[in-house]
């Protein structure tokens, strides 16, 4: 096989794996659910952020870190939430990473929780994190400098 054929059967595996992946996300029925609730201002992150949120997420958990503060409900969420822009991540790499207000994300809470095990919210400058686990679990982690 040329180095030519060889890049083109690289791109055409992207391709086909870009569509499975696009494929299993339409299927996703709690998915579809979450994105018509959340709205048109939401949308799906570029490969590079979404990266940059896999790596904020990794850092709390290889660097052990603690929250800064728990809380028991969305109702208990400090002030310094309250119209940010924050990126939603779930504990499923085939699910897509969103970007949008997290007023919205308040107000369908349930829908986008649903979605899967664990979802983390980072803000869009990457300093704050809070993590929702499997048991509703409630944890606000402090980051400096963005990591």
């Amino acid at each position: 096989m040329t180095e030519d054929q060889k890049k083109r059967l690289a791109k055409l595996k992207e391709k086909n794996r870009s569509f499975v992946l696009e494929q299993r996300r339409k299927q996703n029925a709690l998915l579809q659910e979450c994105l018509s609730s959340l709205g048109s201002l939401c949308r799906v992150v570029d490969l590079d952020t979404e990266h940059k949120c896999e790596a904020v997420v990794n850092s709390i958990y290889l660097c052990g870190l603690n929250p800064c503060q728990e809380i028991a409900t969305f109702d208990e969420m400090p002030d310094a939430w309250i119209g940010e822009m924050v990126y939603v991540v779930w504990d499923e790499m085939t699910l897509p990473i969103l970007h949008c207000g997290f007023d919205a994300i308040k107000e369908s809470i349930y829908d986008v929780l649903a979605v899967n095990f664990e979802t983390w919210f980072i803000s869009e400058h990457m300093d704050k994190v809070i993590c929702v686990n499997n048991n509703g679990k409630i944890e606000l982690f402090c980051l400096q400098n963005g990591e």
